[in-house]
């Protein structure tokens, strides 16, 4: 179980590695204006993720952890599912592409296309680790550093970079399905997908990771309406350092989601992860603002002395951020995640409002400065409203589990 563990977080690692890769080189390439640009197309594939995860990925989860009797996943139906999404994404970024600076078309054009293989290489990674084979989930998303890093590490330009990135999500897509083949090869169609889900599993992890998806495009949003694209860009590339933080809260979920169980003990476990994130975040920040003269410009390229001033602030509010989250993964277990979405529909509306008005007030600093009244007032409210769902509770049941009709094959 311990094993499982390292490589549940080992692949979530390698999973953010390579948008990570890409980020960085994207970062120290494009002036702000252009990152800028850059970063609504990524928050576009960020929300293919979490929709597809909404509907397939945690789905599978939930399921098989709960469900005993070994009964299949009509994963055929799920992988529909899934390109169905990105394919819908995909020709929604056709719309960034129409836009795009010309120096920028190839390289939207290029993230835009791979949107449909991204969302059925997440989906077969959550099918290995519903299963516990975090192994094979780990090759896969590995597969897609290795071809991507390179093109980095040795400087290209944006094209050449998201021509690689695009080339490592392909082959990591063939190398899943071919590793699942046995599996998807019984045709299932997404209504069997959708039953097997059931309605209310899928509507609230589905309200969920779009709510989730919902809060970075609205303080995008926010930012651009005060401020102006350049200013959204200097604030990406600030969080570009940051990533690794924002990486283990995102770790949590994917650790902890399939417990069967979530006693005491959980929750004393879940707290000391909470605990450990919130003190990680200042202490990254720390550790970036000390080396700035080095990883600096090795991560965000010449512009590092104009969003150095802001990691401090974004260090903290990533900490915050980790201490609501650990209450809504909580209330994921103790009791339905729609609970869990209003929690995040309230961090929302708080977040987007104070921005706003922060961005009027000061400029980028001000808008920090929402994000972190935001998030400090968020946290109580998420653990006083944790600790009252948790009374008596257990894990509950989302939905029966899906069986294929008896002496067929085919739903």
């Amino acid at each position: 179980m311990l094993g499982q563990r390292i490589l549940r977080l080992s692949d979530q690692g390698l999973s953010s590695l390579s948008n990570f890769i890409l980020s960085v080189g994207l970062a120290r390439a494009l002036a702000p204006r252009e990152f800028g640009f850059v970063s609504l197309v990524v928050l576009t594939s960020i929300a293919l993720m979490s929709v597809t995860r909404g509907t397939v990925g945690e789905v599978m989860l939930v399921h098989v952890a709960r469900d005993q009797s070994g009964t299949s996943v009509p994963l055929a139906g799920g992988l529909k599912v899934a390109l169905l999404i990105g394919s819908s994404a995909m020709l929604i970024g056709g719309i960034f592409v129409a836009f795009a600076p010309p120096n920028l078309k190839i390289a939207v054009l290029l993230i835009t296309l791979a949107f449909p293989l991204i969302a059925v290489q997440d989906a077969l990674r959550y099918a290995f680790l519903s299963k516990q084979q975090s192994g094979r989930a780990c090759l896969i998303d590995a597969t897609w550093v290795v071809v991507c890093a390179p093109a980095v590490a040795v400087g290209g330009s944006a094209t050449t970079m998201t021509e690689a990135w695009l080339l490592g999500a392909f082959l990591s897509m063939l190398l899943g399905l071919g590793a699942t083949y046995t599996a998807w090869r019984t045709t299932h169609s997404i209504g069997a997908w959708i039953r097997y889900a059931g309605a209310p599993c899928i509507k609230g992890l589905l309200a969920d990771n779009l709510l989730t998806v919902l809060t970075s495009v609205l303080f995008s949003a926010a930012t651009l309406m005060a401020l102006d694209l350049s200013s959204l860009g200097l604030l990406r590339k600030a969080l570009v350092p940051l990533a690794p933080v924002a990486v283990v809260n995102t770790s949590l979920a994917v650790l902890l989601l399939p417990e069967r169980g979530f006693a005491s003990a959980g929750r004393r476990r879940l707290l000391m992860i909470g605990v450990g994130s919130v003190a990680a975040a200042p202490l990254w920040g720390g550790l970036l603002l000390a080396t700035g003269p080095v990883s600096g410009p090795l991560l965000v390229g010449s512009d590092w002395p104009s969003v150095r001033g802001y990691v401090a602030g974004l260090s903290l509010y990533l900490g915050l951020q980790a201490l609501v989250f650990v209450a809504i993964i909580g209330l994921k277990h103790s009791s339905h995640p729609f609970r869990a979405s209003a929690v995040r529909m309230a961090a929302l509306f708080m977040q987007t409002a104070l921005v706003l008005a922060g961005s009027y007030v000061s400029r980028v600093n001000g808008a920090i400065a929402g994000l972190l009244t935001a998030w400090a007032v968020m946290v109580p409210i998420a653990w006083l409203y944790w600790a009252r769902d948790i009374r008596g509770r257990t894990l509950a049941p989302m939905a029966e589990p899906w069986r294929p009709r008896p002496n067929s094959s085919v739903p």
